[in-house]
Formats: C-alpha cells, sequence, structure tokens
C-alpha cells in the first residue's frame, strides 16, 4: 500500500469497528475519567498556590504543601491517562485485527485479551520511557559538565548540536517503535523483542511509515483541535467554575479517546500488516496462528463485513511453503526418458 492507500484501509475499518470499539473503550474511559475529576478536584488547591504580598519589598509568597499536592495530582493523572491509552490501543488494535481474519468479537472479548497483556503494555511503556530519557541525561549531563568546568564556549556548542541530534533521534524512534503495540497484540511478541521487531518491520520503509503517521497524526490532531475548541466555548459559557472546569476536562478526554485514538491504533495495524505483506510473504495462516486461532477456523469463517470496502481476508491460503514466499508453483520434477 501506498500512504493514501493505508489511510483509506484505516478509515473503512474504522467505521467497520466503530460500534465494538466505541463500546470497548467508553466501558474503559468512563470510570477513570471518573478517577480522574475526583483526584483533580480533591489535589486543587482552594486558593492561588502562588501569591503576590501587597507591599512590594516583600515579593511573593508560595504555598509549597498546596503546590507539590496539585503537581502530585497532575502527575497521577499522567499516569493513569498513559496507562488508559495504551489499554484502549490494544483493545482497538485486537478488534481492528480479528476483523482482518473475519472474526468479529464483542467488546467484552476485546477487553479480555487486551486486559491480558496489560503487564506487557505497560512494559514497553517503561522500556519506551526509558529510550527518550536516556538520551536526554547525556545531552544534558555533558552541557552541564561542560559548563561546570568553565568551558562555555564549548558547552554552548555541546548543548546545540546534542539538541539538534535530539530531534533527529526523536523522529527516528518515534518512527520504529510505532508497531510495537501491533506486533504485541496480533504476534504475542513482548517486551524489547516487540520494539526490535517493530525496527525491523519499518526497517528501509522509514520514509514511507512516517509520511503514514504524519499524516494520520494531522488528522487526529485536527479532531482533537475541534473537540478541545468546542469544550473551550462551553466552558467559557460555563463561566469557569471550577467544578465544572473538571468535569468538561474529564468529558473531553473520554470523547478524544473514543473517538481520536482507535484511528490511530488502526493506522498502525493497517502499517503492521502492510509491512509483514511486503516483507514476510504473509498470509492469514500465519496471523491466525499468532493470534492463537486456529487456522482452519480462520478459513471456514465467512467475512464480517459484507457490503462494505473494508478488505476482510475471507480464506485462508491453500498453497504450499514453497508458493507463499516464491509466488509461483513448485516445479515438477522432471520425467525420466524412455
Amino acid at each position: 500500500m501506498g500512504v493514501g492507500e493505508r489511510l483509506d484501509a484505516a478509515f473503512k475499518a474504522y467505521r467497520a469497528n466503530f460500534r465494538t470499539i466505541t463500546l470497548a473503550i467508553g466501558v474503559l474511559a468512563v470510570p477513570f475519567a471518573i478517577v480522574e475529576a475526583f483526584i483533580a478536584y480533591t489535589t486543587k488547591p482552594s486558593s492561588p498556590v502562588i501569591a503576590n504580598n501587597p507591599f512590594p519589598e516583600s515579593g511573593v509568597t508560595v504555598h509549597w504543601d498546596s503546590l507539590w499536592t496539585e503537581v502530585g495530582g497532575l502527575f497521577v493523572i499522567l499516569v493513569i491517562t498513559w496507562i488508559l491509552t495504551l489499554w484502549a490501543s490494544a483493545a482497538a488494535v485486537q478488534i481492528v485485527g480479528r476483523n482482518l481474519l473475519g472474526e468479529r468479537i464483542n467488546w467484552k472479548q476485546a477487553l479480555s485479551e487486551s486486559s491480558r497483556r496489560l503487564g506487557s503494555l505497560l512494559w514497553i511503556l517503561v522500556l519506551t520511557l526509558f529510550g527518550w530519557i536516556v538520551p536526554i541525561g547525556v545531552v544534558g549531563g555533558l552541557g552541564v559538565a561542560m559548563f561546570a568546568a568553565n568551558l562555555h564556549v564549548l558547552g554552548i556548542i555541546v548543548t546545540v548540536v546534542g539538541s539538534l541530534a535530539f530531534v533527529l533521534y526523536a523522529f527516528w524512534f518515534y518512527v520504529g517503535l510505532s508497531l510495537s503495540i501491533p506486533v504485541l497484540v496480533l504476534e504475542d511478541i513482548r517486551g524489547l523483542a516487540a520494539i526490535r521487531r517493530s525496527f525491523r518491520l519499518i526497517r528501509r520503509t522509514w520514509w514511507s511509515v512516517f509520511g503514514t503517521l504524519v499524516l494520520a497524526g494531522l488528522i487526529t490532531g485536527f479532531a482533537g483541535i475541534v473537540i478541545g475548541v468546542i469544550f473551550v466555548i462551553v466552558n467559557h459559557a460555563s463561566q469557569s467554575n471550577s467544578g465544572l472546569t473538571i468535569l468538561f476536562g474529564s468529558i473531553q478526554r473520554v470523547i478524544s479517546l473514543v473517538l481520536v485514538t482507535p484511528f490511530s491504533a488502526t493506522v498502525l495495524v493497517i502499517l503492521a500488516i502492510d509491512m509483514r505483506v511486503r516483507k514476510e510473504g504473509f498470509d492469514l495462516e500465519i496471523l491466525a496462528r499468532d493470534m492463537e486461532i486456529p487456522s482452519s477456523m480462520a478459513g471456514s469463517r465467512p467475512s464480517t463485513n459484507q457490503g462494505s470496502d473494508f478488505p476482510t481476508i475471507e480464506s485462508a491460503s491453500r498453497k504450499t511453503p514453497d508458493e507463499q514466499f516464491r509466488g509461483q508453483p513448485p516445479s515438477s520434477p522432471p520425467v525420466p526418458e524412455g
């Protein structure tokens, strides 16, 4: 597939599975949103954390207890959001991936399958954060060391060059690990092996994958902006009441998670399968094996998207392994003369 074909296939898959994905992610998102709203409400300070004193010579007063309570609440909400986004993405990948096999699963099955891999998802998140933090620490540490040694010019050069190098690394790293969740869910490859597998799939097609992710990011970013603007207007109409602000923020996150996250996950599924088609002679039986579905079931299962344009695979390949990977039938043995 080209970039446009991938996005077109993702839109069709998104529409074909919209109801199941919405139910699965909605069941996840609503309880999490209630917890987030409770944390935000209970950790929000009742008075300004930084207050100006009435006398100019007194400067400002910082209420450190209130500040750290608010920062701690925001950190907990951030962690909860990461976990929820990973879980929701895995559920969407599970639904779309199985639909490509012609097997429609309900939202309960999707949540059950994705919850079994939640620990592996969190481990991938930890490894990903490690991959971001280490380069930042190296660049920052070198810059601080140069300045501490009074090598200011060299410190500036190291900081500038290191920052530019980190930007290039960030693009490379983000694209390289983008398929780690589909690899985990569809192939049951976990941890560092899933990240290595993602990098191998993208090798020599980096720019094509990068273009697909950029366009998908623009689409989801625009959708997120539209949702955000709507809630800014609603919040302004409510005269920015603190309780309503927290409530509207929670509702906004639920809507964004239900509507935007599944499309991003669907794009990743299409990319993962396209990379396997390009590089591994991917067929239905391989995916059925990786997802622990008997290939006989995959072969006899009818298409679940009749009447839609979403491309499904309806029957297992009957070719031999040589035919699958060479693309031609094996030659027949020579007939002896006479």
